[in-house]
């Protein structure tokens, strides 16, 4: 690298200044953009992406040693000018010069700014600005300001690359700008700042935090010679759910006073105080009250008195759930102890759990005559049994369809029935139940279930059930060894051999899909353990492979179902176990208990058949019969169909459309399920089916389909003007398609049908050629109308409500029209500044919207929008 030469002229950096704002003020006294001032420093502007905010971000070390030789400044100067700086609390990527977002509550681009920072040192911006936990000066005792005047947007110190950068004024792009340079270039300085008093919780709080990026460690409540970084991932969590659980301010909040007012008026525009817990707070007020309030809990001297401050945030419900939920720590953000011990004391405090029958305040809970409580509430009458061979894994089914509430997952609820009915009259816990049968089912879910089951109305009928039935077994034994069968090697489970043969028994076809469910469904019969327990080369690995698992039971029939039992029979003679296949305790132990589920056994099989006959999904098939999808399950597994009408159908559709086929218009042509359904004149669900048995996987519907791109749908649909069918058509893909993935790329959609035409666009010449650019897409009028209806309100929010619309959705509208017009329309409102009306062109496009919607009423039509009319408008 060359050497580079010392400057003529030397700019000592203000102290806490970046690097990016030096550089600008260094570019601005030498008259020389950065594009040529960089290389004069030995800095390589081709890896900056356009910017100097990457410099203030990482110097390397070599780079920092060139810029010293040029300026004077020296290297240790330098590197405390760039977030790097910081990297015991913050973390930076050296490659691409950015913050790693899960250790900085950081915006991606701009920063906020003090106006009287601003005009003391001349337009030099402070580094710190740029992180989210700044948010008020010390100095100044005033909030950051976080937009600019003129544009709306964060501004940026600098001008990018190509010009000179103007001092305290914004480099943002505004949206309306035609050309990719253009800057805002509003004076900052002239920005009002919300002053907060001397004493302000908020600057307490931000000396504090100042404090913490200085020394890198904590001295104040719970967290006393913590880490800094540690203690920043926690506020970032906190102060995050504060925004997002709607823990507002209430009005009389002593500790943030009048700061309340900022907050309030800050939200029309954001919709929402929450921004996500990477990008950071929205708003510079966002921030300080988020993070405040953060401090007041965390604070506190011990975990106790945080938990009950943290509490007394939000109002009862499900805001104040999300607040106290537990946090799943990841690979790269855990948050200490101390807040997991504060976040599960809140918890309680707002949501006790009503205790479990065998919890009481001793450690080993008795009844009065000294006897001791199992998992269900029952006395410990025989403490040492074992039932787990009696016991399979999953619960038996007829038993599970009885007992589950409605909110019950079958498949899981099986494994917690199964480890309950266990530990009835024994000491046995939770975990060792699960141990002892080998069961795949988790210790928190079943420890739920059973906490869930306690509130529930029937729970004295369901305990008494199962109580009953591990009392049969005690007293009658089982046919079934079902520890033994635990043991056994599922590997060679109906091999192809008398697979084979099965076929030809039953006349199905041979595929793989269908031998992977006949080997799950054996191994469950046999076994007594769910499907995800069995040998790893048959089991449901992939979602597609659990769904025709699942909906298996629709192609059993009675033939096929003997032929299955009279494998599993041989399977079990070849092990030397003679033993029933499957076994179930009696049915009449359940009478004269009101049990939440119906007797399967007598729901309406054969209604269920004839809808399943006339092609009805399972699942619409079952609602239809008035049942649940896994009772209905249940019969075709049990009482089976004789035959299945649609076995013809299935078969014919094989003959047309086989495997090779299948593949070649599927995965090499681009032919959607769809398309091929429509071909072949069948159910896109027994194309689904088909592809499932020839083991086909099912493309991800986040990827185009073969032949969609963005280029080609810009070329094709918008300048071309094609409609959606002939695109369609011609990649044999559905019209909607088309449509939707115009939409993911961002594309003008027009409406679908004539409405799209240019001729329903543009129905009269009255209509400006200036809006014509917005008449795209479903329903341009509804924008339209409803953006008229802002002018005489005096907020976004405010006219969403009368429209009855969300705010964001509404705030999202009015964006795009800027977007699509290249104008700007609203002065948004910028804290403590509420929003100030409409621009001039926005009032000149509101009044050409109302003398189109005069001259042309039909607009206005009920299908074209569902807003009211604007004031001085009547209906056709």
């Amino acid at each position: 690298m060359t050497v580079p030469r010392c400057l003529p002229v030397r700019v000592e950096p203000v102290p806490g200044e970046g690097m990016d704002s030096w550089l600008a003020a260094l570019s601005r006294r030498l008259a020389t953009p950065a594009r040529d001032l960089l290389p004069a420093l030995g800095l390589d502007i081709t890896t900056l992406r356009g910017s100097t905010t990457g410099l203030a971000v990482v110097l390397r070390d070599d780079e920092a040693t060139q810029v010293a030789r040029a300026t004077g400044v020296p290297v240790s100067t330098l590197q405390t000018m760039t977030l790097e700086h910081y990297n015991g609390v913050l973390r930076t990527d050296p490659a691409t010069r950015r913050l790693v977002p899960y250790h900085a509550w950081t915006r991606r681009r701009g920063t906020w700014f003090c106006p009287l920072c601003l005009t003391e040192t001349g337009g030099r911006w402070q580094l710190r600005w740029r992180l989210g936990w700044s948010f008020a000066c010390v100095r100044h005792r005033c909030l950051l300001v976080d937009r600019c005047l003129g544009c709306g947007q964060i501004p940026r110190p600098g001008a990018g690359l190509l010009h000179l950068p103007l001092a305290s004024r914004c480099g943002a792009r505004p949206v309306t700008a035609s050309r990719t340079h253009e800057r805002c270039g509003a004076d900052l300085t002239a920005s009002a700042s919300h002053e907060l008093a001397g004493g302000h919780a908020v600057l307490a709080v931000q000396r504090l935090v100042d404090t913490m990026f200085t020394t890198g460690t904590a001295t104040f409540g719970l967290y006393a010679a913590t880490p800094a970084d540690q203690v920043f991932t926690d506020l970032a969590v906190l102060a995050t759910r504060i925004l997002g659980a709607a823990a507002v301010p209430r009005a009389a909040d002593p500790v943030l006073g009048d700061l309340t007012d900022v907050y309030q008026a800050s939200l029309p525009e954001a919709g929402t105080a929450h921004h996500g817990a990477d990008s950071g707070p929205g708003h510079a007020v966002h921030a300080a009250v988020a993070v405040t309030r953060a401090m007041a809990v965390l604070g506190k001297a011990d975990a106790a008195a945080a938990a009950a401050a943290l509490a007394a945030l939000p109002a009862p419900g499900i805001t104040a759930r999300r607040l106290v939920a537990p946090y799943d720590n990841g690979p790269q953000r855990s948050i200490s102890t101390m807040l997991t011990d504060t976040l599960q004391r809140a918890r309680r405090t707002l949501f006790p759990r009503p205790p479990l029958p065998s919890q009481a305040r001793t450690a080993r809970p008795r009844t009065p005559s000294g006897h001791r409580h199992d998992l269900l509430g029952n006395v410990q009458h025989c403490p040492d049994r074992d039932r787990s061979a009696a016991v399979p894994a999953g619960f038996w089914p007829w038993w599970t369809l009885r007992l589950a509430p409605s909110w019950s997952v079958h498949r899981l609820m099986r494994g917690a029935f199964a480890c309950l009915t266990l530990s009835s009259g024994t000491d046995l816990s939770i975990p060792r139940t699960i141990v002892r049968l080998n069961s795949d089912a988790s210790n928190p879910y079943v420890a739920q279930a059973l906490h869930r089951l306690v509130t529930e109305p029937l729970w004295d009928a369901q305990r008494a059930a199962l109580a009953r039935v591990a009392r049969y077994l005690d007293q009658n034994g089982t046919p079934i060894d079902y520890a033994r069968r635990r043991a056994l090697d599922y590997t060679g489970l109906l091999p192809e051999p008398r697979w084979e043969t099965l076929l030809a028994r039953t006349g199905f076809r041979r595929n793989t899909g269908t031998l992977r469910s006949m080997r799950c469904l054996l191994f469950e019969t046999l076994s007594g353990q769910p499907a995800t327990a069995a040998p790893s080369h048959y089991r449901p690995g992939t979602k597609a492979q659990r769904d025709a698992f699942a909906n298996f039971p629709i192609l059993l029939t009675a033939r096929l179902v003997a032929e299955l039992d009279l494998i599993a029979s041989d399977y079990l003679a070849d092990h030397g176990i003679d033993e029933p296949v499957s076994w179930q305790p009696p049915h009449e132990l359940a009478d004269g208990l009101g049990l939440p589920g119906p007797d399967p056994d007598n729901l309406p099989r054969q209604t269920l058949i004839a809808l399943l006959d006339a092609d009805l999904p399972l699942g619409q098939a079952a609602t239809q019969a008035g049942m649940t999808l896994d009772s209905a399950r249940y019969l075709l597994k049990h009482h089976p169909r004789d035959t299945r009408s649609d076995q013809d159908i299935g078969a014919q559709l094989r003959d047309r459309l086989p495997a090779g086929t299948f593949r070649r218009l599927y995965l090499d042509e681009g032919w959607s399920l769809t398309a091929l359904a429509a071909r072949y004149q069948v159910n896109r669900r027994r194309i689904t089916m088909l592809a499932v048995a020839y083991d086909i996987t099912l493309r991800d519907p986040k990827k185009p389909p073969p032949g969609i791109s963005k280029r080609w749908l810009r070329e094709q649909y918008v300048r071309r003007g094609r409609s959606s069918e002939d695109l369609g058509a011609q990649l044999g893909l559905h019209a909607n398609t088309i449509l939707s993935w115009c939409r993911r790329y961002e594309l003008p959609v027009r409406a679908a049908g004539p409405h799209g035409h240019r001729s329903t666009l543009y129905p009269t010449t009255a209509i400006p050629p200036d809006l014509r650019p917005v008449l795209t897409g479903t329903r341009p009028w509804k924008r339209l109308v409803a953006f008229v209806h802002l002018r005489d309100h005096p907020t976004m929010r405010a006219t969403a409500a009368e429209l009855g619309i969300d705010p964001k959705t509404f705030a999202s509208d009015i964006r795009r029209l800027e977007r699509e017009l290249g104008q700007q329309l609203v002065h948004r409102a910028s804290p403590p500044h509420p929003m100030a009306g409409l621009t001039d062109y926005g009032r000149a496009l509101a009044t050409a919207i109302a003398a189109a919607l005069e001259l042309t009423p039909s607009l206005a039509r009920p299908e074209t929008t569902t807003y009211p009319l604007p004031s001085g408008q009547s209906a056709p």
